[in-house]
């Protein structure tokens, strides 16, 4: 009988998971972050990277204090999200892919351009985080 209560116990557990993960509008949080750089809302967009973030790019990895430090000084001026893909990986991994139109400079360099980007968000307790973003800019 014990081992019927922790099986209904797993499934239950799995299944809320699964719901929470259905219930979240993915591209609305994507979308969150890329406006918290846009409004310079730094603090709101520290909150949602998780504290293991790794930020993959061709100058190099940054962790969340690297990514936070290089984000500060943008101006992100316009952006648009399109061809949108969730991408469950577990009941508690989603990986976002997308491709990101930018108007953008920071430290007098132009970052115009189209990218194709990935980000990986994990539950956190009761909170959604990203854990890893990469943008690679398309030719």
């Amino acid at each position: 009988m014990r081992a019927v209560w922790l099986i209904t116990g797993a499934l239950f557990c799995s299944t809320t998971a699964a719901l929470a993960q259905a219930s979240v509008d993915w591209m609305s949080k994507e979308t969150g972050m890329w406006q918290a750089v846009k409004d310079k809302r730094i603090d709101a967009f520290s909150a949602g990277l998780d504290s293991s973030f790794v930020g993959v790019y061709a100058e190099g990895l940054h962790n969340r204090d690297t990514e936070i430090s290089q984000v500060r000084p943008a101006n992100l001026r316009e952006f648009h999200l399109s061809d949108f893909t969730v991408h469950r990986l577990g009941p508690q991994v989603v990986l976002l892919t997308y491709k990101v139109v930018v108007n953008a400079e920071s430290g007098g360099k132009d970052l115009s351009g189209t990218y194709w980007v990935a980000s990986v968000w994990q539950m956190r307790g009761q909170q959604w985080r990203t854990v890893m973003h990469t943008e690679s800019k398309a030719p």
